[in-house]
């Protein structure tokens, strides 16, 4: 669980078929064919703490010895898995911040590291 502005935002997530990102836990590392299919967990219910319901995802990845970070918005907080697919061969690191209805952002998980073949 990540906290900013009084807020306690994170969540878990995996990579599932690829590589593994846990806010917390350690990967679970699949054969990669150019696709990295992450996957997480919702962060507890925080409503009864007065605290704000986390409203989606953002998941941050990028190449190793390039300095484009890539961002891939999740809306829906319902949502559970996204690929990310037509990674060229490489070194990539994944990590991810949930964010409320107010915007306000968790901290990054811890980053992952994914070789794609």
């Amino acid at each position: 669980m990540m906290s900013t502005a009084g807020h306690r935002l994170g969540s878990s997530l995996r990579l599932a078929a690829s590589a593994a990102l846990l806010c917390g836990c350690s990967p679970a590392v699949q054969e990669p064919r150019g696709t990295v299919l992450l996957e997480w967990d919702q962060p507890p219910a925080r409503e009864a703490a007065g605290e704000s319901a986390v409203a989606g995802y953002t998941i941050y990845y990028w190449r190793a010895n390039e300095g484009r970070i890539r961002r891939i918005d999740v809306p829906d907080p319902r949502r559970r898995t996204v690929e990310v697919e037509r990674l060229a061969p490489g070194e990539y690191y994944f990590s991810m911040a949930s964010y409320d209805e107010l915007g306000t952002r968790s901290e990054l998980s811890r980053v992952f590291r994914q070789v794609v073949r």
